[in-house]
């Protein structure tokens, strides 16, 4: 089997060496080789080619013993020269590449989709607001504010709890199949890798998260506090008293 294929060869200029620096679990594997006979695994996230038409790439290498696993540098030369019994080489798997793709693309989608709610709620609380200077049900006005606030701020806080557990996921199958794991191969249902995957934090402290509270919350309480104003006159009462 050729190790190195066309469309490695175009991902290794478009990962060179470094460009995956401090992405840990973030990384894009780009290929995988592995040991057919037993033991050694080796997942490829950046290199380069070289002008002897060799390459030198770095990824994480797994030689069967949990302890010893680690990022590091290998020559494809040195693993088409590697001899195994049978007459047996080193293999390219055809199947992982596709496995994390499909993984890194749902992190992706997820992320995009709290980009969007973001995006709806800004443009709906616009609208709304536009219809101020109209004669309008002030008290539908605010109820349609108050509840578009709290249902994108738990959409967003679902999306982003979504994605972390995709993160999640993406870790273990890099951590389970150098270990010819292949339970849960392709599955995609998160209910499905429980137990086996790190809990994540609920959607109630993601929607607390600083990323999320502060651009939720002040227009939710900008518009309570205006509805509390107009509905309850005892607050116009105080600040008529407080005037005299």
């Amino acid at each position: 089997m050729k190790l190195l294929t066309k469309d490695i060869e175009e991902k290794l200029k478009e990962y060179p060496l470094g460009s995956q620096d401090g992405k840990l679990g973030n990384s894009k594997v780009i290929a995988k080789f592995f040991n057919p006979t037993g033991v050694g695994t080796w997942y490829i996230i950046e290199g380069k080619l070289l002008e002897n038409g060799d390459a030198e790439m770095f990824g994480y290498c797994h030689l069967g013993d949990d302890e010893l696993a680690e990022f590091g540098t290998v020559v494809l030369s040195e693993l088409e020269s590697i001899q195994l019994p049978m007459g047996m080489t080193i293999e390219r798997d055809l199947y992982i590449h596709k496995e994390i793709d499909l993984i890194q693309s749902c992190i992706s989608r997820m992320a995009q989709n709290s980009f969007m709610v973001k995006g709806w709620f800004v443009s709906i609380y616009a609208v709304i607001l536009a219809l101020l200077p109209e004669r309008v049900n002030m008290l539908l006005l605010c109820v349609s504010l108050i509840s578009a606030n709290l249902i994108f701020w738990y959409l967003d806080g679902f999306f982003l709890r979504t994605e972390k557990i995709y993160r999640k996921i993406y870790d273990w199958v890099l951590e389970v199949r150098p270990k010819n794991n292949r339970e849960l191969m392709y599955q995609l249902n998160p209910i499905c890798f429980k137990g086996k995957i790190g809990e994540v934090e609920s959607i109630w402290k993601i929607m607390w998260s600083k990323t999320l509270r502060w651009f939720y919350l002040i227009p939710l309480l900008i518009v309570m506090v205006v509805f509390v104003i107009k509905y309850f006159p005892i607050f116009s009462i105080l600040q008529i008293c407080r005037c005299k």
